[in-house]
């Protein structure tokens, strides 16, 4: 995101921000493709998902990536202290709620 923004972006947030929506939306792409890659891995040749993750597909996950790309967008200097702890967090709750919605 950082790269595209700075090479790419002419948009920047309202507020006074140094941050560009470029930016901010190729943040979004580039988890949801970390987000895409992960499923890829974790199925197994039986067509059937492993471990707790089958609860997660890319529709599914893109409240979390939502939040952290809007978070990242408001935060000055902490955001490499805060994102990881944040997405960790909002990735379990979204794995969580969904398997207690398949119950």
């Amino acid at each position: 995101g950082a790269v595209v923004g700075t090479l790419y972006g002419k948009c920047r947030w309202p507020g006074g921000s140094k941050r560009t929506l470029e930016g901010s939306f190729a943040m979004f792409i580039g988890m949801l493709l970390c987000v895409l890659s992960i499923e890829s891995i974790i199925y197994d040749s039986n067509d059937s998902w492993v471990g707790a993750l089958h609860t997660c597909s890319s529709i599914d996950c893109w409240r979390p990536l939502l939040i952290l790309t809007l978070l990242e967008a408001s935060t000055c200097q902490i955001d490499n202290l805060c994102l990881p702890l944040v997405g960790t967090c909002l990735l379990l709750a979204e794995f969580y709620s969904l398997s207690i919605d398949l119950l």
